[in-house]
């Protein structure tokens, strides 16, 4: 027993690796793959049709985004369903690397939730419902130990506030995930948890502006549906074929902190648009950010409250508001104490380049050199 004290094992997490991966280690609960790749012969392609139309289906929202984006033409990625491809073998492959929070909605019965349901058949475990640990209040997360795909099916978790969102900047970013099970203190683990959402609406998803972790597809219903049996059936057989394209295609690299970018798409964008704050709305349609103009904080309050209900008003005071300002509009007084907000119009005006803009110093707003 004192020898075993002494040369103890490391439990540690490795997907689709060995058991015992050397080093006295033990790579307990690990997901592995349930099917081999399959050997080809010289000249001999993968086959797998029915794999080629569930992400063909589930990530056409995405071919125009894709054939626009560069950095997708340089590593042969031409389509959706490409993009998904890629975006499942960097999963299995490196799947300590980050890669972008999927999320699909459409009309009932469209497919969207057969993508995560079809990655299931390749593993024997590591994929996990994580609805509930993105919306409890407790923060106990223990059902995501050693999953790699985290499911997030037709549930509204953007009825949680900005806790949720919060969670997935973190959970999709982080090197490490803080895992509490109920009733065993709080541990860390290698992050390897990807996660894709599915929902019949919109704005089930919280995308706010500016986000840079979630790719947002439309799912239209199917032309022609195929019944499960028969396509699960098929699916199965095609397996090997598929792991064999999943684990020998060219990966390509990023240079984001996500292994695959995050794309744009329309809904996205229209998704971001509807969650914006009054302020975040009034900046986005009404100013312009402009280096080296300034406009009073009276008249500007004047312009935002005009656009507000009775029972916003009483949310916004000048004080709010001034905290509030994004960093590119400094706010600060004048030599003579009128309040400005800097680099700030109603106008859109061109501006030479290496105009000075207005910065913050103090109490009071100076122009400066964007140099300094």
């Amino acid at each position: 027993m004192g020898n075993a004290v002494t040369r103890q094992w490391v439990l540690v997490n490795l997907p689709f690796h060995a058991e015992y991966p050397g080093g006295r280690q033990w790579n307990l609960g690990a997901p592995q793959f349930k099917y081999k790749p399959a050997v080809l012969e010289d000249g001999e392609k993968p086959h797998h049709p029915h794999w080629d139309l569930i992400l063909a289906h589930c990530g056409g929202d995405l071919d125009d985004v894709v054939r626009e984006k560069e950095w997708c033409q340089r590593w042969g990625l031409y389509s959706g369903k490409d993009y998904l491809t890629a975006w499942t073998a960097c999963m299995f492959r490196e799947p300590f690397e980050p890669l972008p929070y999927l999320f699909m909605y459409g009309p009932q019965n469209s497919g969207k939730s057969t993508f995560h349901e079809v990655i299931a058949l390749l593993v024997t475990s590591g994929v996990v419902k994580a609805d509930r640990a993105l919306t409890n209040q407790n923060d106990f997360n223990g059902e995501l130990a050693n999953a790699v795909l985290g499911v997030v099916d037709e549930v509204n978790i953007a009825k949680a506030g900005p806790t949720v969102y919060n969670k997935i900047k973190e959970w999709t970013t982080s090197r490490y995930i803080s895992l509490h099970p109920k009733r065993v203190q709080v541990y860390q683990q290698r992050n390897c948890l990807h996660f894709v959402q599915t929902a019949n609406h919109r704005n089930n998803c919280p995308v706010f502006p500016g986000d840079t972790r979630i790719t947002m597809m439309h799912v239209p219903p199917f032309l022609k549906e195929i019944p499960k049996l028969i396509l699960y059936a098929a699916l199965e057989k095609e397996a090997p074929h598929f792991m064999h394209t999943l684990l020998n295609m060219s990966l390509p690299t990023s240079n984001t902190r996500l292994r695959l970018p995050v794309l744009d798409t329309i809904s996205k964008e229209d998704a971001a648009d509807t969650n914006q704050g009054p302020l975040e709305e009034f900046l986005s349609d009404e100013c312009y950010n402009v280096p080296g103009e300034k406009i009073t904080m009276s008249d500007f309050y004047d312009a935002f409250m005009a656009t507000l209900s009775m029972t916003e008003k009483l949310e916004w005071p000048k004080r709010r508001l001034r905290h509030c300002l994004p960093s590119m509009y400094p706010a600060g007084k004048s030599t003579k104490g009128v309040i400005f907000i800097g680099n700030m119009s109603f106008k859109n005006k061109v501006v030479p380049p290496n105009t000075p803009q207005y910065v913050r110093r103090g109490k009071y707003l100076n122009l400066a050199d964007e140099v300094e």
